[in-house]
């Protein structure tokens, strides 16, 4: 187990969940492939209005928080950080993590560990203006928007409404 998730289990405020998904033998390459990297971060940014930003790519069903892989020689906060901005163009200011999940993934009665994803609090550094240009070459960034309210379609909508509910308080 990675140094830093090991950290983060005894750290107060932080929830730790298992994921179990099936998969048929396309997605489990997918997750094989993705052994390279150190695990997955999540960004949830806030802005001084209470909004959340929210991103929408080609992978997932509806807006839901950005984020990526972190390489194997990155910081988990500072791939927090260098995803938010390829992805959104905005800068921020990273807060404490508060969930991680571990991926298990199912196919033909075996199981597989996945990675683990480090999801974060993070504010907006600047006013917040979403860049021109949307994530890196060979990504499927198809938008990136402030939400105050659920977006009709939401990927992992118990989590963004976790976070739409703080902001609230």
């Amino acid at each position: 187990m990675d140094e830093y998730i090991e950290r983060l289990l005894e750290a107060d405020g932080v929830r730790f969940e298992t994921e179990l998904r099936a998969v048929d033998a396309d997605e489990l390459g997918v997750v094989e492939s993705r052994s390279r990297l150190r695990g997955g971060v999540a960004v949830a940014v806030t802005n001084d209005a209470g909004k959340l930003l929210l991103v929408r790519n080609g992978w997932m069903d509806g807006y839901g928080f950005p984020g990526g892989g972190v390489e194997p020689d990155e910081e988990w906060e500072d791939a927090a950080v260098r995803e938010v901005e390829e992805k959104t163009g905005i800068e921020i200011e990273l807060g404490r993590s508060w969930l991680v999940p571990q991926g298990e993934y199912e196919h033909e009665g075996e199981r597989y560990d996945g990675e683990y994803t480090v999801f974060y609090h993070a504010t907006a550094a600047d006013d917040g203006t979403v860049g021109d240009e949307l994530g890196i070459e060979g990504e499927t960034i198809e938008d990136a928007a402030w939400f105050d309210a659920m977006p009709d379609e939401a990927f992992q909508p118990d989590r963004i409404s976790d976070v739409l509910d703080e902001s609230e308080s």
